[in-house]
């Protein structure tokens, strides 16, 4: 590929043109920007000294680099935000952005107004999807005790014992079982991982509920999560009422992401203008970054 011959061109402006300057420098895509402030201070920004360049000359010694004015932050977060929402399928439009204006300010507003429309529906998916992530949990739980005849709350408000539910490596299994005749606690094998850990559950009297505990520290016990004492009912009751609940869920789940398609797509060409003016303005700080100015 042939090496092309690179002209280098000092600019000097009015301030009032400045972002529409950026705005031709972005669209031209065959421009590379440097540090005009770097170049003053080298020397190799010079203008010659002639009396119509008199105030351009005198507006030098008051430059600041446009790196402590601009901030793109701001609208990248909110770019990024946008592109999200549509699962990265807006694009920027160079075609669009050459033909007309664009309002900062106005693509600001809409983009603020479609994130605070949708913050609601995406409150109520995240508050559906943490139940049933708690839900699944609580299954998996109960799941372990699903032969167990007895309601949950004689367990829960045992007088005299405690209980826990957890696991340990299969080394350790081995380690318990070898040491069932000399622990303080009753040891029931109740299932299996998908990890190749074994689960137990331990039934502990509470003034021996510490020793019971070292021990299972030492056996790195893994206490399996998910019990709340909201299911009062057997095991196997419990786990009808979580099944019933995570169906009604995932319903309203899938009611909500047809709404929230919907909404997306009716506001799509909105949300595209407001991404392409976002996009061009996080682009121009950049640029301007470049720039000394007055």
């Amino acid at each position: 590929m042939a090496i092309e011959n690179v002209i280098m061109m000092n600019v000097v402006g009015k301030i009032n043109y400045v972002d529409k300057f950026a705005k031709d420098i972005f669209l031209f895509n065959d421009i590379q920007i440097v540090d005009a402030m770097q170049e003053i201070d080298s020397g190799r920004f010079i203008l010659p000294i002639r009396e119509e360049n008199i105030g351009e000359l005198l507006g030098f010694a008051q430059l600041v680099s446009g790196e402590s004015m601009m901030d793109e932050k701001k609208f990248v977060k909110t770019v990024k935000k946008l592109n999200e929402l549509y699962k990265g399928s807006l694009k920027l439009d160079m075609i669009s952005l050459a033909k007309g204006d664009s309002d900062l300010g106005k693509a600001l507003s809409k983009a603020r107004e479609f994130e605070g429309n949708l913050e609601v529906e995406y409150g109520q998916l995240k508050e559906i999807n943490d139940r049933i992530e708690a839900l699944n949990k609580s299954r998996a739980a109960y799941s372990y005790l699903d032969e167990l005849n007895i309601q949950m709350s004689e367990l829960d408000n045992m007088e005299n014992f405690s209980y826990s539910l957890g696991s340990v490596t299969r080394d350790n299994a081995a380690r318990l079982k070898s040491i069932y005749n000399s622990v303080t606690s009753i040891v029931f094998h109740v299932g299996n991982q998908e990890d190749n850990e074994e689960v137990f559950m331990i039934i502990s009297p509470k003034d021996l509920e510490i020793e019971s505990q070292r021990i299972l520290k030492a056996l790195n016990f893994k206490p399996i999560e998910g019990f709340n004492k909201e299911y009062t009912k057997s095991p196997k009751e419990n786990l009808q009422l979580i099944n019933a609940e995570i169906i009604t869920l995932t319903e309203q789940h899938i009611d909500l992401m047809k709404a929230l398609v919907v909404h997306l797509e009716e506001n799509r060409e909105e949300a595209t203008d407001s991404f392409n003016t976002l996009s061009l303005y996080s682009n121009l700080s950049i640029i301007k970054k470049k720039y000394g100015l007055q």
